[in-house]
């Protein structure tokens, strides 16, 4: 009995170690909540990543970090990248401790980079399952939406 309680401590441990959450409509107030925390220096220690493609200034595609983008996230195009550069890319400026926080177009992309940041030893990683549309509509009077690209701060995806 002793060694099965080791064991589950130790196993607790390890999990309490990363926290990797996704968000969706039911609760965007709380990922709403978590930008702010960061942006109001509550918290410290945060990268904002929008997984789309960037667009360009002057289309401004639908769909495209250009056309619209939470004010503070730079744009890593991930359909133009892999994980061995992300996470190159990202080490390259931000230790593990900071935190992570993702969108992206579908809900997909959130999903396979938080996996390759924990991978990497990123320790908080957070994201919204259910896409930049959504959460612009859910969110437009909650969070600053701008367009453009000239804040991109553009990872090598781009």
């Amino acid at each position: 009995m002793k060694k099965v309680l080791v064991v589950l401590v130790f196993l607790l441990t390890l999990t309490g170690c990363t926290r990797v959450k996704g968000y969706n409509e039911a609760n965007v107030k709380d990922f709403v909540d978590l930008i702010m925390e960061y942006e109001t220096g509550k918290k410290s220690g945060v990268i904002y990543i929008d997984l789309r493609p960037l667009g360009t200034e002057e289309g401004k595609e639908e769909g495209t970090y250009a056309k619209s983008h939470i004010q503070g996230f730079i744009n890593y195009n991930v359909k133009n990248g892999s994980e061995t550069e992300m996470v190159t890319w990202l080490k390259g400026m931000y230790d593990t401790k900071t935190a992570v926080i993702l969108v992206d177009s579908d809900g997909t992309d959130v999903k396979t980079v938080a996996k390759w940041l924990t991978n990497a030893g990123y320790k908080k990683v957070y994201y919204y399952e259910k896409g930049f549309s959504s959460l612009e509509e859910k969110a437009i009077d909650l969070l600053h939406f701008v367009s453009g690209i000239e804040d991109c701060g553009c990872g090598p995806g781009e």
